[in-house]
């Protein structure tokens, strides 16, 4: 049946569903007409009555040509008005040739009036009301005065009956059917109502949560710029007493492993400040995969830690095209996922797995856990908006939701495969083939000394860049941007200038913009941001746009040595 109906009213070129079923009455009542119209047609050229055969054989085709058009995705003001016409038209016909006003016509107006409320709306069916009316009259009127066919029956008692039932039961039959449009339409805008708060809730829900992680974000970053700034000098400070310690193995020892913590310390809140960065600061790009995973999977050490075993299966893949920090919040969703479902299993060790690997041009990553598994009746609902399986509280249902979204921004797919005791979450992306990614230059060493001004709120970092640096290079340290500006104006001649951005007073943006204005020395000498991490989106972006190095603390002296280098030589 719905093929037929797809054959008759194509979806396609009747796009809403309150169109598609005026279309399907209009079609039904059109077919219905084309089917009497030949049947009756037939029985009254065989009684002998060819004038009423020809008025239903002309209906007839007037039916079949509506359903033609229709199909053709013809305007329902069209067709519903062709085919109330046609039923008012026969009706009224067959009245005058058989009979005059009587019930037959009162049933076929009466057909005609819900029609047109159906198919063409209140407003077009008082016109067509009016219309039967004045028809009706008029025929009425030939009956009166014996004007009609010789077969009309002469005016009586019964004629008035019959004459005030065909005004009365259309009249009757519009206002059922506007009834049944208002209703209709009330139910329909309680619907849309109530579908328009459940999106409003749903978008409530996700801004609320979206601001919820935006100030998660600022306050992580505030976090990391507040350890990053210690981790500079203590990193710095073991590293010069790892220089020192060269006859003393035990405490060389101890150096080096205190050093190695500290590493990776760094290394931890590093990827945790690349991974709560703003969308806004990022564009897609060459990326890395084995990078991202590798970031996502120090990010969810601490449930990774939980399972009995994980294993990284990794192949070399090429780059795709995406956002390195948005492909890692994609990894760490699926990791914590399945962790969390490995940790419903009371038969066996749980066990995750992830692979990350080639297939045709995709590159393709498969996160696999051996938790219960997801029902097949939910999977097709599993990447929903605030659909979860987890407990009350234990998630918001976002998480995947996301993650697809995130994925299909960047051409690439998010799908599901799961058993019982086994699921496979697959991401497939395009590999990248109008760039590689380049391999990481190579530090530059100073060939000769240089004078370097450390401008950074915090002295302890200051102190030990010079003592990192010499005794080959001079390096002054001061602690605000006024004192920056203070000692460039006693003396200019510096070769470098390495500045703190988030500083009290004059930060290092500004630094940077009063220096332009200064006549020269001052306005060429280079300058070289560090930061812990720019809480403020406005002063980041002053950053970004002055186009100067940016170095992310805790800084090597390697790294600090390789900027001051490629400053110097461009």
């Amino acid at each position: 049946m719905s093929q037929a109906w797809s054959y008759l009213v194509p979806p396609d070129r009747y796009p809403t569903p309150d169109l598609r079923r005026r279309i399907r009455i209009v079609t039904a009542t059109a077919l219905i007409f084309a089917v009497v119209g030949v049947l009756r047609g037939l029985l009254m050229l065989v009684a002998g009555a060819p004038a009423g055969a020809a008025v239903l054989g002309l209906a007839a085709v007037t039916g079949l040509s509506i359903t033609m058009l229709n199909r053709r995705g013809s305007s329902i003001q069209l067709t519903g008005n062709l085919v109330v016409g046609a039923l008012v038209a026969t009706c009224v016909a067959i009245s005058i040739a058989r009979g005059g006003v009587g019930t037959p016509v009162t049933a076929g107006a009466a057909i005609a009036i819900l029609l047109a409320v159906l198919a063409c709306g209140v407003r077009v069916a008082l016109i067509w009301l009016a219309a039967v009316i004045t028809l009706i009259s008029m025929d009425a009127g030939l009956q009166l005065s014996g004007l009609g066919f010789e077969d009309q029956v002469a005016p009586n008692r019964q004629f008035i009956l019959d004459f005030s039932a065909t005004i009365v039961i259309p009249s009757v039959i519009f206002f059922v059917g506007v009834a049944f449009e208002w209703t209709k339409s009330a139910a329909l805008r309680e619907q849309i109502a109530a579908e328009a708060e459940r999106q409003r809730a749903e978008h409530l829900a996700i801004l609320t949560e979206s601001e919820r992680l935006a100030a998660l974000g600022t306050l992580t970053a505030g976090i990391g710029h507040e350890i990053n700034n210690p981790l500079t000098y203590i990193l710095g400070n073991l590293q010069l007493l790892q220089m020192e310690l060269e006859s003393s193995r035990e405490q060389r020892i101890m150096v080096d492993e205190t050093l190695s913590g500290v590493q990776q310390i760094r290394d931890v809140v590093r990827e945790m400040m690349t991974y709560v960065r703003s969308d806004t600061e990022e564009h897609l790009q060459p990326v890395d995969v084995a990078q991202t995973l590798q970031t996502a999977i120090v990010l969810s050490q601490s449930h990774l830690k939980r399972v009995n075993a994980f294993t990284f299966d990794q192949q070399p893949v090429p780059p795709v095209v995406g956002s390195p920090h948005r492909l890692s919040q994609v990894w760490i969703n699926l990791l914590v996922n399945a962790c969390q479902a490995t940790s419903q299993n009371v038969d066996e060790a749980d066990d995750v797995r992830v692979r990350l690997f080639t297939e045709d041009s995709l590159v393709c990553v498969e996160v696999e856990d051996n938790g219960v598994g997801i029902p097949a009746e939910i999977q097709s609902r599993i990447f929903d908006p605030f659909f979860s399986t987890k407990g009350p509280g234990q998630g918001t249902g976002l998480g995947l939701s996301v993650s697809a979204r995130i994925v299909e921004d960047m051409e690439g797919t998010l799908s599901l495969r799961s058993l019982a005791g086994r699921t496979v979450f697959r991401v497939a992306m395009p590999i990248c083939v109008e760039s590689t990614l380049a391999p990481p230059p190579k530090l530059r060493s100073l060939s000769q000394p240089v004078r370097v001004l450390i401008v950074d709120d915090d002295m302890r970092i200051g102190r030990v860049f010079s003592n990192l640096l010499a005794p080959h290079h001079e390096v002054v340290a001061v602690d605000s941007g006024t004192s920056a500006l203070s000692r460039l104006r006693e003396d200019s001649a510096w070769d470098v200038i390495v500045s703190d951005v988030m500083m009290p007073g004059i930060n290092g943006a500004e630094l940077l913009d009063v220096l332009q204005e200064e006549s020269e020395p001052l306005c060429t000498i280079p300058i070289i941001f560090m930061t812990g991490g720019i809480t403020d989106a406005k002063l980041r972006l002053r950053v970004i746009e002055s186009s100067r190095p940016i170095l992310s603390k805790p800084v090597s002296p390697e790294l600090l040595e390789d900027a001051i280098a490629r400053v110097l030589t461009t």
